[in-house]
């Protein structure tokens, strides 16, 4: 719809404005534009009418919006986990089907569907409206999450996370939520929403680990979550910025008094800075941290670096646990190669006509802390310390935010090795 577009753009029909930065400020309109996610090619134009007057024309090339994508993923955090500390098994990949799709009504909604199979059995459905209202401000999203797994992580020792395999299920776990959220001008969107978690463990989990729940013996845990979320979202190109800024922040509080298996209140940030610094080189840095309050809890909701958000390069072997934890990261990058070729002479689908293909060396330097749980005497090697980490690799990307990572890393423990990874559309 042409008002989902016209929602960011910082003009309008009849609009008076200034020559001086026109052209900076076509190319953050244009942006803007890409950052939906909507377009695979967005190019703003003007035309000329008289001395003072003209007209804007934007060109699109809309991506495809629909993904039948069969499920072929590992049961683990990452391949190199799945490689050195699972023996790369193969009977630890999980199969089944997710369906995207994207830009639903032509509103920029997205429904998710997701049936999956293997150590997991999972069903999953969410839909999300970026606006309800008519000036576009508010937006509403709702979830439903079921997960059943015959294998899953019940410990860990050394930072490595020990599982159990069965015939039978080990773990299942429902999850709720609905969430609303407010965006009155470009940059910035703030987030309210509340969830449900219900999660019944087998006997044999929390006999192994008898604070799995909390208390020996208990074999369910309940609780509701509030949280809000700010992110100010300034990249040139969400998918791989290369200049401008992000900021994400939150804080959740997780048990409300309807139920006493959870109580404790959790905050994150983490901000990001990404600098051209001109003839193909550029310089990224990010700060942040994540603190979780009270210190006692139960082994299921421990604070985890190494899952999510906050991961040390050259530490991903490692799952690293604490109520506190600190990171600083730094890369260095130069551009090696770039095509983008308009293949639609030969390719009459518009929406899969573009090839990109971009290519980056990079280096890289890692700083973190995490301060350690009182009561987790088996994982002390890593933790209450300063850890850091660097390394060199290559970063292959692609059409639809596709993004193919190749390092090799070192640690401060003396470690060494080859870390493959990869982000996408999916």
């Amino acid at each position: 719809k042409e008002r989902i577009i016209r929602r960011e753009l910082d003009f309008t029909d009849g609009d008076r404005i200034p020559t001086e930065g026109l052209k900076e400020r076509i190319k953050k309109n244009e942006e803007k534009l890409v950052n939906t996610s909507l377009f695979q090619v967005v190019k703003i134009s003007l035309v000329e009418i008289n001395n003072d007057r003209v007209d804007v024309i934007i060109r699109l090339v809309e991506r495809w919006y629909i993904f039948p994508i069969p499920v072929l993923e590992l049961a683990d955090r990452n391949f190199n986990d799945w490689w050195k500390n699972q023996n790369a098994d193969f009977s630890r990949i999980e199969w089944g089907l997710k369906l995207y799709l994207y830009n639903m009504r032509g509103r920029n909604e997205t429904l998710r569907l997701q049936g999956q199979f293997g150590f997991t059995k999972r069903f999953k459905i969410s839909y999300e409206f970026p606006y309800i209202d008519k000036k576009q401000r508010f937006g509403l999203g709702f979830m439903f999450d079921y997960k059943q797994n015959k294998n899953t992580y019940y410990r860990t020792e050394d930072n490595i996370l020990v599982f159990l395999d069965s015939d039978h299920w080990l773990r299942e776990q429902y999850i709720g939520d609905v969430s609303t959220t407010y965006r009155k001008g470009f940059y910035s969107i703030h987030k309210f929403g509340a969830s449900y978690y219900n999660t019944e463990a087998n006997d044999t989990i929390v006999e192994l680990n008898p604070n799995y729940f909390g208390e020996e013996g208990k074999t369910r845990q309940r609780f509701f979550s509030l949280y809000y979320s700010f992110v100010n979202d300034k990249r040139d190109v969400a998918a791989y910025p290369l200049h401008g800024s992000y900021f994400v922040g939150s804080i959740s509080k997780n048990g409300l008094g309807i139920y006493d298996d959870i109580n404790n209140v959790q905050l994150s940030a983490l901000y990001y800075k990404y600098i051209d610094i001109g003839k193909h080189f550029y310089l990224t840095g990010n700060v942040g941290g994540q603190y979780l309050t009270p210190t006692d809890q139960p082994y299921n909701v421990y604070n985890r670096m190494g899952i999510g958000r906050f991961t040390l390069r050259g530490y991903e072997l490692y799952v690293i646990e604490g109520p506190l934890f600190l990171q600083n990261q730094w890369t260095f990058k130069k551009l090696l190669f770039k095509i983008d070729k308009n293949l639609s002479s030969a390719i009459p689908i518009r929406s899969l006509s573009r090839f990109y293909l971009a290519l980056y060396a990079k280096t890289y330097f890692d700083l973190g802390y995490i301060e350690g749980y009182p009561n987790n005497e088996l994982n002390r090697r890593l933790t209450d310390q300063l850890l850091y980490s660097g390394g060199f690799g290559v970063d292959l990307v692609t059409i639809y935010d596709l993004v193919l990572r190749f390092e090799y890393t070192f640690n401060k423990q003396a470690e060494s090795g080859f870390v493959f990874g990869f982000r996408g559309v999916f």
